[in-house]
């Protein structure tokens, strides 16, 4: 049986500083689960994860060590509403190919749609997606951008 203090002390120092500042290791002993964190709000600072440490203890050290390393990053990589430029310029983008749209001007919706395209590639639109059973892909982003255009808009004749 491992002693719940010490291990916490352990844990903590293996974390990467960035999760040091947000995270709290607390003991759960009657959880089902060996580890279990739960989507942190916004407005919380502390983000706790909780161990039980019965079934922590029949863990190899290294499963554990990653075990708590992910779970720390993903804590960390949630993001809740935080615009930044590029995204700024994909809605921007959408206004400006709908305005042109409106107009009925065909190659201003093509270059602004471009332009939103470029932009929204930029902002981390492109992130990977990881399914339990499945390797690493892409998110289907559908057709390009140009092909919707001639699917929504008739031929000009």
């Amino acid at each position: 049986m491992i002693n719940p203090d010490s291990e916490i002390y352990r844990l903590v120092d293996l974390l990467p500083a960035s999760g040091r500042m947000f995270t709290k290791i607390k003991s759960k002993p009657e959880q089902p689960a060996v580890i279990m964190a739960k989507l942190p709000k916004p407005w919380d600072q502390a983000r706790p994860v909780f161990i039980n440490f019965d079934l922590w203890s029949q863990l190899p050290k290294p499963q554990r060590d990653l075990l708590i390393l992910r779970t720390v990053n993903w804590l960390g990589s949630v993001r809740w509403l935080k615009p930044d430029l590029y995204q700024g310029l994909v809605a921007a983008g959408i206004v400006g190919t709908v305005f042109e749209l409106v107009q009925g001007d065909i190659i201003g919706a093509v270059t602004a749609g471009g332009l939103t395209t470029l932009a929204g590639s930029r902002s981390g639109a492109t992130t990977t997606v990881l399914n339990a059973n499945s390797k690493p892909t892409k998110p289907p982003f559908g057709l390009l951008f140009a092909e919707a255009i001639a699917k929504l808009m008739p031929p000009v004749i």
